[in-house]
């Protein structure tokens, strides 16, 4: 998970609809697109919770959804806020959170809060709560995680965030080299981290499970 800046209004489409008058279905494939421009611009063509990349032409690997629940709060229906790009997996992500039970209050909204203040990523793809929030944080970390499926004991999304990072080692390790040379040479430590690092996320800027491949680099740079 990343924090995402939203840009408001928004799609002028959902303007179109309203909830009292129309429900989710009676939006157009054509607006559907539309919605979707906005929220790539948002997230990236990659799911706003697992960060898996999304195939935007792929019939079933998307759905645009409603972080509160639609059916529950109908008055968010066509709310812009309220509306996030999610991977069409079914074991995790917006398919899976509404088939769960969780307090609102306590599930993370991440054009709102940053999840890196509350989650780390490792190399074995797991993702940890990170040490020493407050216990409100530590809760809402838990519930978030659960709701979303998104350190699952074996395979699913920690196994794909696993694979990735193995294959990215390499290149890891070569800005990590390089930053090791230059700080041997005598350039100053803190600038040298903040070049490469920069240089690094820059890379992964547009790819899938960015978050945990800039945690991982982030373990090995000296």
């Amino acid at each position: 998970m990343k924090f995402l800046q939203r840009e408001l209004p928004g799609p002028d489409v959902l303007a179109k609809y309203d909830y009292n008058n129309h429900t989710w279905d009676d939006v157009s494939s054509h607006d559907k697109k539309e919605i979707w421009r906005h929220l790539v611009q948002m997230q990236g063509k990659v799911c706003a919770y697992c960060e898996r990349k999304i195939d935007l032409y792929k019939e079933g690997d998307k759905h645009i959804e409603h972080f509160k629940r639609k059916g529950i709060h109908r008055e968010l229906t066509f709310s812009w806020p309220n509306l996030f790009g999610s991977c069409g997996e079914q074991k995790r992500c917006g398919f899976y959170k509404d088939k769960q039970k969780y307090n609102e209050a306590e599930l993370l909204k991440v054009d709102e809060i940053d999840p890196e203040d509350f989650f780390v990523f490792i190399f074995n793809g797991d993702v940890i709560v990170k040490e020493g929030i407050s216990g409100r944080n530590q809760i809402m970390a838990e519930v978030t995680l659960r709701v979303f499926n998104l350190n699952p004991q074996v395979g699913g999304v920690k196994a794909e965030r696993r694979n990735v990072i193995e294959k990215d080692i390499n290149t890891i390790k070569g800005y990590v080299k390089i930053a090791k040379e230059l700080i041997e040479s005598g350039e100053d430590v803190e600038e040298v981290r903040q070049c490469v690092r920069e240089e690094y996320y820059n890379h992964i800027s547009q790819m899938e499970f960015r978050t945990a491949r800039k945690h991982v680099f982030d373990a090995f740079l000296p």
